[in-house]
């Protein structure tokens, strides 16, 4: 199967506007990565309390069904169970960092999944009332498609939010691409977001963006378009390399330096909500960006990156919704 290659001016060339000499271009190849998007379709069966945002919520039911699945020690800390790097519990919801690594030292590393909750924001369902969600799988978590199922079937059953409400999973679609390298060989718009020429391109927050400098999230006047792109080269870097077993071979430095020509027009609004933390039992506070945020410049380097973002999600907190958006167009 061909993978996407993108091509870029040197960032010589790139930083200095020099057109007269030929450079070796910058190369970004996107290892194959299997993806699948699941739609959950779910009726309440007693009434339930959606939050504002519902994909903490979500994450925390399938957490506690997914470990209460597959653990056989019941040892209450993971990391000190002797299955630690063994057990699919861990290695799905929150993947052990390495041990050892060639580059740098990993206090954690992303997980294979990002859950999509219900749209539509705070609001009371009555038993009867249908709602949907998605989950999208990466990598090593497509093998485990039915385990994970199972785990949601009895994380609907079993109850969401703090007064356990339960609901019952109808049915489950699957919805493509099968992977990001046979979904980036078209260079449809309406489809796949991010034509390989343009220079322009609108990204839409569709949940808040939490881009963190030293723990703290990072409000849209701080926001850069290095910090984003190099966030997302990271993100998407990690989860190929970790859950699809190939490490992309990338220039990182080259691919900051050309990330800071990058021009932005942003037109972001700050969001804060709450969320009930089931594992510290008490309510927690988070804020983050959404609305339109338009990249201008020599975006070759980062279409791929981009495209594959779409699925995989941005900044913190990614694995229970947070960072989603889609690509379109900008126009001049």
């Amino acid at each position: 199967m061909s993978r996407p290659t993108i091509e870029s001016a040197s960032l010589h060339n790139a930083m200095s506007g020099d057109s007269t000499e030929t450079a070796p271009p910058v190369i970004v190849e996107l290892p194959e990565l299997s993806l699948e998007r699941l739609r959950f379709h779910a009726v309440a069966r007693a009434p339930l309390r959606l939050p504002p945002f519902a994909g903490s919520m979500l994450r925390g039911a399938f957490g506690h069904a997914l470990k209460t699945s597959v653990c056989i020690t019941r040892a209450p800390r993971c990391a000190e169970c002797k299955l630690y790097r063994d057990c699919a519990y861990p290695a799905l919801f929150e993947p052990p960092p390495p041990a050892e690594h060639t580059l740098q030292r990993f206090s954690q590393i992303p997980a294979p999944y990002v859950i999509e909750p219900p749209a539509g924001g705070e609001r009371i369902l009555q038993p009867g009332d249908a709602f949907d969600f998605h989950v999208v799988l990466a990598g090593n978590a497509v093998q485990q498609r039915e385990l994970i199922l199972s785990a949601w079937h009895q994380a609907l059953a079993r109850g969401l939010g703090k007064r356990r409400a339960p609901a019952e999973l109808t049915s489950v679609t699957s919805e493509p691409p099968a992977s990001v390298a046979t979904d980036l060989e078209a260079e449809s718009l309406a489809t796949h977001g991010l034509p390989r020429e343009t220079h322009r391109v609108t990204l839409q927050l569709h949940t808040p963006l939490r881009l963190q400098h030293q723990g703290h999230a990072l409000g849209p006047d701080a926001l850069d378009a290095e910090r984003l792109l190099m966030n997302l080269t990271r993100r998407i870097s990690l989860i190929c390399e970790f859950h699809g077993g190939t490490a992309p071979n990338w220039d990182y430095p080259t691919l900051k330096g050309l990330a800071q020509t990058i021009r932005s027009q942003k037109s972001l609004e700050w969001q804060s909500w709450s969320r009930y933390s089931s594992r510290q039992k008490q309510t927690m506070q988070l804020s983050g960006v959404v609305g339109q945020w338009t990249l201008e410049g020599d975006l070759q380097p980062f279409s791929a990156i981009l495209q594959a973002g779409q699925w995989l999600h941005a900044g913190k907190n990614a694995s229970f919704g947070l960072g989603q958006y889609s690509l379109s167009a900008a126009s001049a």
